[in-house]
């Protein structure tokens, strides 16, 4: 990075703005949607649509949402450091895979033909992206090969963490999966996010976590 060179604060904290409003927009619709127009994406896209619909049948509005959450806090983390202590890299790193996350949206959207609930925020963000990395370039506060390397360790780390968040956030192994009425989200919260770290701990540890354990679960006779 140049020497002396500083990003104005305005755009560093649109990089957790976009991704708020943006993640606002999936958590929201997109389950949603994809229930609606479940019998024509596997029309569609018989191979890809069988797996995808199948896992998002077994993650819950609020365990999308405890996703996103966990997401929002590494922005917001990453963004407070740039902003005091000035280390740009992790930032850019991320703002180069956000961008790179919006694109793939775009994909999505030409290939489904139709309006996806995760377009309408991702054009706004792609122009606010695209403007922020002007000014970056404009102001030759990165070199290319900085850009370069940013980006594709932001796309690995987002690539991982995405993984790992959809493997903790999926139910286990033989559970049967059935969408959950409204009713059922907010009596569930605490149960949803002790499952996800129980399981994380289970799978650092390699043992039993009785938290994991049926009879422990308020919401078991829900998912059942």
């Amino acid at each position: 990075m140049a020497d002396g060179a500083l990003l104005p604060g305005w755009l560093l904290w649109s990089l957790p703005a976009m991704f708020l409003l943006h993640d606002a927009e999936e958590v929201l619709f997109l389950p949603p949607w994809l229930r609606r127009n479940r019998e024509w994406l596997a029309r569609r896209f018989p191979q890809l649509a069988r797996r995808m619909l199948l896992h998002f049948d077994g993650i819950s509005p609020l365990r999308f949402a405890a996703m996103a959450a966990e997401e929002l806090v590494l922005l917001v983390a990453v963004t407070a450091c740039a902003a005091l202590a000035g280390c740009y890299y992790p930032w850019l790193a991320l703002f180069l895979a956000f961008g790179m996350h919006l694109l793939i949206h775009l994909g999505q959207w030409a290939a489904v033909g139709r309006y996806v609930p995760v377009i309408a925020t991702s054009l706004p963000c792609l122009a606010c992206c695209g403007r922020g990395l002007c000014i970056m370039i404009n102001s030759r506060a990165f070199s290319l090969r900085e850009f370069v390397l940013c980006g594709m360790a932001g796309c690995a780390v987002a690539a991982v963490n995405l993984w790992l968040v959809h493997r903790l956030a999926a139910p286990p192994r033989g559970a049967a999966r059935r969408c959950m009425s409204p009713g059922d989200y907010f009596p569930c919260l605490g149960c949803c996010l002790s499952r996800i770290v129980c399981r994380s701990a289970m799978n650092l540890s390699g043992l039993a976590a009785p938290c994991m354990r049926p009879s422990s679960s308020p919401c078991v006779s829900k998912t059942r």
